[in-house]
């Protein structure tokens, strides 16, 4: 599995996400990737799995502060 990533608390926090709710989101992102896109180069696969773990922090910080 990847390691986390450098930047995972600085995206949590600005997305108003707990620390370890990204974690989670984070280690179901490297075994879903891993999984389906094992054929592809580590910076492929790097790349995929940040812009995933960018949206599913955005669509749960979106959640946890509703709009006004």
């Amino acid at each position: 599995m990847c390691p986390e990533p450098k930047m995972l608390p600085w995206l949590a926090r600005k997305s108003g996400v707990s620390l370890p709710e990204a974690r989670g989101m984070w280690r179901d992102i490297a075994r879903e990737t891993a999984a389906e896109y094992g054929d592809q180069s580590d910076g492929e696969i790097a790349n995929r799995q940040i812009c995933e773990l960018r949206r599913r922090l955005q669509e749960a910080g979106a959640r946890a502060r509703p709009s006004r």
